[in-house]
């Protein structure tokens, strides 16, 4: 089993969950993939998806209404990209799928992740059936040939009707204008789905900007620094928005992590240790983003305002794996709804939380600690939820778990100072493998304050 997906959270009262891509290889190299939805936040496995021909490109999108999930796939040795739906009610089961040389065999190519619009706020007309606003969710992705090296290709767009009747049959994907890159990313929208930016060959990051679309030039289009035996490698993550938006973060082609603002002028560039495979995050009051090293997956979080680093965890400070070459991170953080939490997964096909943040102590210690420290039972207001900042964070792992964990309390818990791992209601037997797995390793919390 492996996977390079990133974790999707619907937050939906007791009907909260998660969704996370993984990848069955077979005895001879052949590649199957299936959706794992497991409760948010207890991580009870809720139904895994029946399997699908090829490789997931990135993360599977949740919709807003939450019950469907868009994905996008590539089959016959990752040459044909496929855009697929499925059905969240039915546990995961494909209700649409298009291939991108259904109509024309000149337009066989590979696909990005999809990045989503969730119900734009003005709008929009990707839909060709319907008449006036379509507020409902758009996809928009990219070919992905050569990796994302190739300097020819196309994006492609996906919205369903206005009065959607449930049949899936006529609906059709958007073939929009030829480009001159391609990506392996997924584009990123802004929360009202006016603005939405990509990265892709040499570098580069582009932008369309208030309501531009695919068959329109870029509003901007900037290049970071290129990687110097590889000038087409495009960046290897998406971009991460600033709360806000006037600002976002992305690593380079190479060994550069950068701030660019929403006019598309680059505020700062600096050296990292290595490349960042996955889209970072930033904390919610916009002081800190976080990311993933590519070597030894090492978590960083620098300051947004300079670029300095604040912090850094190899993985073997947060992972029981003695070299961690085999739990590299590729996948994209996903940040909790308080932002206290960030989750990524490995090519291990595990789930892994890092608590970046916690409720205040009373009072908050004014400097950091010389070296880790466990923490005790800290009265804690319930009504807070504001993070502790320190320049060096102090964390305490939790053990991984066995296989047979004896789970006491709900996952997470703020009242004792460490997480508690949360037990899942299906059995073994009735999960799988990977299904363990999956439960087990999202079981694996660590704590930090900064």
């Amino acid at each position: 089993v492996e996977s390079e997906s990133g974790v999707e959270i619907h937050m939906d009262g007791d009907n909260s969950y998660l969704i996370y891509g993984i990848t069955d290889v077979g005895p001879q190299g052949e590649r199957q993939s299936r959706v794992v939805a497991l409760s948010h936040p207890r991580a009870a496995l809720l139904w895994t998806s029946p399997p699908m021909e090829g490789e997931i490109a990135g993360t599977p999108a949740i919709t807003a209404a939450g019950d469907r999930i868009f994905l996008t796939r590539n089959v016959e040795d990752g040459t044909i990209g496929h855009f697929t739906i499925l059905d969240v009610v039915k546990q995961g089961t494909a209700v649409f799928d298009e291939a991108s040389d259904r109509y024309r065999e000149e337009d066989r190519a590979p696909y990005g992740p999809i990045g989503l619009a969730r119900n734009p706020a003005n709008g929009a007309s990707w839909d060709a059936t319907s008449a006036g606003i379509n507020r409902n969710d758009v996809a928009w992705w990219a070919h992905s040939t050569d990796a994302g090296r190739a300097d020819s290709g196309m994006t492609r767009a996906f919205q369903l009707p206005a009065n959607f009747s449930g049949d899936y049959s006529e609906l059709r994907v958007v073939r929009l204008k030829p480009v001159q890159w391609t990506t392996t990313n997924k584009p990123v929208f802004s929360s009202d789905g006016d603005d939405v930016y990509f990265t892709g060959t040499r570098s580069g990051v582009r932008a369309w900007i208030n309501g531009a679309d695919g068959n329109e030039k870029a509003s901007w289009n900037i290049g970071l620094t290129r990687k110097n035996n590889d000038g087409l490698q495009p960046p290897y993550s998406s971009v991460a928005l600033a709360p806000g938006e006037g600002n976002m973060y992305v690593g380079s082609a190479t060994t550069t992590f950068a701030k660019i603002s929403k006019a598309g002028t680059i505020t700062w560039e600096v050296p990292i240790s290595s490349v960042t495979l996955g889209q970072p995050a930033v904390s919610y009051d916009n002081r800190r983003v976080y990311f993933i090293e590519a070597k030894e997956g090492t978590v960083a979080a620098h300051d947004t305002r300079t670029g300095r680093r604040l912090w850094s965890i190899g993985c073997q400070e947060y992972l029981s794996d003695a070299n961690c070459q085999s739990s590299i991170v590729e996948g994209e953080f996903s940040l909790s709804p308080n932002g206290q939490t960030i989750y990524f997964g490995n090519r291990m096909g595990q789930v892994l939380a890092l608590r970046v943040g916690i409720p205040p102590t009373d009072p908050p210690t004014p400097r950091p600690t010389p070296k880790p420290t466990r923490r005790g039972s800290v009265p804690r207001p319930p009504s807070q939820s504001a993070e502790v900042e320190t320049d060096e964070p102090t964390f305490n792992p939790v053990p991984f778990p066995t296989a047979e964990p004896e789970f006491q309390t709900p996952f997470p818990t703020w009242e004792t100072g460490e997480p508690t791992p949360a037990r899942s209601s299906a059995s073994t037997s009735s999960i799988g493998v990977v299904g363990l797995l999956m439960a087990v390793s999202y079981s694996l919390i660590l704590s930090k304050s900064i």
